[in-house]
């Protein structure tokens, strides 16, 4: 990776009608970057939230752009507000599904935003991995 490069977002789609299986995946592969990204000194900082894609736009400029727009996508930018650097937060859409898996810490709550979508909903730290009776961050 270049010094001088400064991605800010990454979304990922999934497929919801298998989504323990893509959510467990993408938190897979979240670990392995911050793995790699380690040995660079680079701290990774992410938030996991199932959500809707409502309307895709595209422009066509002198470049080819692509928007997409959702409260969902709004939502998960408020949450990387709020994120500090070196953490991964998940909403409770997140962690029902993977807490069994996986050791999460309570972040806190997201209440009274402007978006359609679920107010009260607790936010969480992805802590690391359940094995057995082994915790592997």
């Amino acid at each position: 990776m270049h010094k001088k490069s400064t991605p800010k977002e990454i979304i990922f789609s999934m497929d919801l009608k298998n989504s323990l299986k893509s959510i467990q995946e993408l938190a897979e592969f979240l670990f392995q970057i911050n793995e790699h990204l380690k040995s660079f000194e680079i701290n990774l900082t992410a938030c996991l939230h199932v959500g809707s894609i409502n309307e895709i736009l595209i422009h066509f400029e002198k470049i080819l752009k692509v928007d997409i727009w959702s409260e969902h996508i709004s939502f998960i930018q408020l949450l990387m507000s709020k994120v500090q650097s070196n953490h991964c937060l998940v909403t409770s859409s997140v962690y029902n599904l993977l807490n069994d898996l996986y050791l999460f810490r309570i972040a806190g709550s997201i209440t009274n935003t402007s978006m359609n979508i679920e107010n009260n909903t607790s936010i969480y730290f992805l802590i690391g991995r359940l094995i057995g009776d082994n915790i592997f961050q």
